[in-house]
Order: C-alpha cells, then structure tokens, then sequence
C-alpha cells in the first residue's frame, strides 16, 4: 500500500516536471532558434535578414513576439500550472486568500493614515 502510494506520488512529479519543462521548451524555443539563425547565418551564405524581409510581421515583430511575449506568457502560465498541479501550493493559496478575506471583513475602521506635519516658524529678521 506504501509503495503504491509512492509510485504514484512519483509518477504525478514526472509528469508535472514534463508538463514544466514542455511548456518552457514551447515558450523559449522560438527565441533560441531566432538566436540560433542569426548566429548561423554570420557563417552561412544566406542572411536572416533576407528571409525576413519577405514577411514583414517577422521583419518587424519577431524580437517582440520572440523574446518579449513568449517569455511573459510562460511567466503568465506558471502560477496556473502550480496550482493545478500542485496540491500543497493549492492549498496554501486557498488558506491566504480565506485569511485576507476574513481580515478585511473584520476590520471595520480603516488603518491609521500617517501624515507630516510641518510647523512654520517666521524667521527673525
């Protein structure tokens, strides 16, 4: 029964790591071949540039779609993979929500505000 409990705690942690790694490889990946032709392309006969310019989204929106989108999506992506994946972060975040909503109903009379106070004084002349 301990066994069966732990292959199967073992099999749910392969494939959460899969599904991580699956996803980074599809964010990351058209930036590194991007990174990858330019690299090539100093020692090849054929320029990137001149296969971009025959499409004029990737002459203009490859960097940002690239390395800007991708890279935030897979950071937009991960928080929603935890808490699928993982019953503890579930939980965790479940029990801080519940105890800030709890908190908020709580307090009827909002937090003291601190204000500066500055005192003039006349300067002696």
């Amino acid at each position: 029964n301990f066994q069966a409990k732990e292959d199967a705690m073992f099999v749910q942690v392969t494939v959460t790591i899969a599904i991580f790694t699956a996803v980074f490889l599809m964010c990351n990946l058209p930036g590194f071949i991007l990174q990858l032709t330019y690299f090539l392309g100093q020692f090849a006969q054929f320029k990137v540039d001149d296969v971009m310019i025959e499409s004029r989204f990737l002459w203009w929106y490859s960097h940002i779609v690239f390395y800007f989108f991708c890279g935030l999506l897979n950071a937009a992506i991960n928080p929603f993979l935890y808490f699928s994946r993982m019953p503890n972060y579930r939980n965790w975040t479940t029990e801080q929500t519940l105890n800030v909503q709890k908190m908020n109903r709580t307090t009827s009379t909002p937090p003291p505000s601190f204000t500066l106070s500055v005192s003039r004084t006349k300067a002696s002349v």
